[in-house]
């Protein structure tokens, strides 16, 4: 009896060896103790592998050669129009010599004060006018301020570039303003008159040189 559970005790430690030798064995495998092919990926649990576990070609291969360029698009629809810088020009304050009666026609004698004029160079432009009318001793509060940019086409009237009015205050110093904005083409080089003249409700001319006319034209190119 106590030989039988000496053996028995024996076996059991045998057991434990070989098993504890298994697991140590198990937890050291390395390729050596892998042969080619033994590995297939439905052993491998899925999302387990990192880049780091991979080799160089291996990863090489899963990233893939660089594709050919595509070919170029479509060329899209032309923009619209846009502005140049924009240049300021300021005529200096002049009197109005004559209120009332007509502007006066080319050729047979402009009634209207010329504060000044510019040139344009063939092309596309906005014109912006801007006019400020002071009277400089008390008027009749009937007159009205006007700014004119015209071009002399040798017709009576010339071509209108832009035109504004603005009542004019029957206190002296007291300040009013008009403006006006017009796209022009030139196909040559053309002279912009900048004309000031005062009309009178009544007709009269009792505001002729009362009136101070300041302008101001900003010319901007469009593409």
């Amino acid at each position: 009896m106590k030989k039988n559970l000496i053996i028995a005790i024996l076996a059991v430690f045998a057991l434990l060896s070989l098993t504890f030798t298994g697991a140590r064995a198990a937890g050291f495998i390395g390729h050596d103790q892998l042969g080619k092919g033994s590995v297939w990926s439905n052993t491998v649990k899925d999302g387990s592998l990192r880049y780091r576990d991979l080799n160089d070609h291996t990863i090489k291969r899963l990233k893939g050669k660089k594709g050919e360029r595509g070919a170029r698009g479509l060329t899209g629809a032309a923009g619209t129009d846009g502005l140049a810088v924009a240049n300021t020009r300021q005529f200096d304050p002049t009197s109005i010599e004559n209120v009332g009666g007509t502007f006066g026609k080319f050729g047979e004698g402009v009634r209207a004060t010329l504060l000044g004029s510019f040139d344009l160079s063939p092309g596309k432009y906005m014109l912006t006018a801007n006019g400020l009318f002071v009277p400089s001793e008390p008027t009749t509060g009937q007159s009205h301020g006007e700014l004119a940019l015209r071009v002399d086409t040798g017709s009576s009237w010339g071509l209108d570039y832009g035109t504004s009015f603005s009542p004019v205050s029957p206190t002296p110093g007291r300040e009013s303003t008009s403006s006006s904005t017009r796209v022009v083409t030139v196909s040559s080089y053309t002279t912009v008159l900048v004309y000031a003249f005062g009309y009178a409700d009544d007709q009269g001319s009792a505001d002729s040189g009362k009136i101070t006319a300041t302008a101001w034209v900003t010319v901007a190119k469009v593409q």
